[in-house]
């Protein structure tokens, strides 16, 4: 969750002020940090029910916030979501590059730096893959082992293995499980 908050922070932002009366520099951190979690949760995540992320932020904001009604704010801000989810309001900037900066999460200097190098298109190309999972890779410790006797130990234990493209001594994993 906090990985996943972090990255994503200018879009969730966006939609907190989208639903919010009370502009973000008024909040009160604890408060903005629940509505953040709550967001992140419901616009990525498919395994946590909506009820549970609402559930949560409201009680981080009414244990943690010294406003005793921040969490009917916090409440009312995912409601109002949750009732525009299917319809929420396009990411929009005062130019490209600040839409572009909002839709993924990256500070505006580097979506000018990337689409000056690259081009708009590739630009934002590199922005969306930015935000993928990474694969897992790891680094073949070679006083133990070597490549290809890793290899075989982890496809026996049913992993997909395959050399890294770039990277020598590194393996790239699939179907690891966490």
């Amino acid at each position: 969750l906090c990985f996943g908050v972090l990255q994503n922070r200018l879009l969730l932002d966006f939609y907190v002020r989208a639903f919010s009366k009370v502009k973000l520099e008024k909040m009160e951190l604890k408060v903005l940090c629940a509505l953040r979690i709550a967001l992140y949760q419901l616009l990525f995540l498919d395994k946590v029910p909506e009820r549970a992320a609402v559930y949560e932020s409201v009680s981080l904001a009414r244990q943690y916030s010294r406003n005793p009604r921040s969490a009917g704010l916090v409440n009312g801000i995912l409601r109002a979501f949750l009732r525009e989810q299917g319809n929420l309001p396009p990411v929009q900037g005062a130019d490209e590059l600040e839409k572009l900066s909002l839709r993924y999460s990256h500070p505006r200097w580097l979506v000018e730096l990337f689409c000056a190098e690259l081009g708009p298109e590739e630009g934002e190309q590199l922005l969306r893959v930015d935000n993928e999972q990474p694969p897992t890779t790891i680094q073949v410790n070679q006083l133990r082992t070597d490549a290809a006797q890793l290899t075989s130990r982890l496809t026996a234990v049913g992993m997909q293995v395959e050399p890294h493209p770039w990277l020598e001594g590194c393996l790239l994993l699939t179907g690891s499980g966490d």
